[in-house]
């Protein structure tokens, strides 16, 4: 997807390469491609009649580029039938941050999972935090496999509503420069 200041365009999903095709792990709420039925758990083996086990990842994400308004067919296997299911690009609300309760021997313990650092990440978290605490949450887990990274600024807020204060970042450039945030 493209995000722009909150918004971001394209289908709306996170997915995981598996060798039938594109696992989707997640659907974003009110997204293009929620609107059009798909499932967390579907399997997209196709794309505009491409089959991903012939293009591979990489072009089948390429494949689903485009402009707002453009239709993307997908084949998805869904309960071992294959369906099709046609998308209209379109912009949504990238969901960066989930989370959960867990319970363990009478205790709540919050899992926050930050799929990458945006912009929009930081008030994304804060509201999983304030959430699970209103819920009894006492123990939080941050959990920050698999993300690729992104905006420093979105990771220094985030820091910064998490620690004491004090220097979070240090920053040696190439001309030994120091810069402190």
């Amino acid at each position: 997807y493209y995000e722009s200041v909150g918004n971001a365009s394209g289908i709306g999903i996170y997915i995981n390469e598996i060798k039938e095709g594109l696992s989707v792990s997640h659907v974003m709420a009110d997204s293009p491609a929620y609107n059009a039925g798909i499932l967390a758990g579907d399997i997209i083996v196709a794309v505009k009649g491409q089959r991903i086990s012939e293009v591979g990842y990489d072009e089948a994400v390429n494949l689903t580029a485009g402009n707002i308004g453009d239709q993307i067919d997908l084949t998805i296997n869904r309960d071992c039938a294959e369906l099709e299911i046609t998308v209209t690009l379109g912009e949504y609300t990238p969901e960066t941050v989930m989370y959960s309760v867990i319970e363990e021997n009478g205790a709540k313990i919050g899992n926050i999972k930050i799929l990458q650092f945006d912009m929009i990440t930081v008030s994304q978290f804060k509201n999983a935090v304030e959430h699970l605490r209103a819920q009894g949450c006492e123990k939080l887990i941050f959990d920050v496999r698999d993300n690729p990274g992104g905006e420093l600024d979105s990771i220094v807020d985030i820091l910064d509503y998490l620690l004491p204060e004090g220097p979070i970042v240090r920053i040696l450039d190439a001309d030994k420069t120091e810069t402190e945030r």
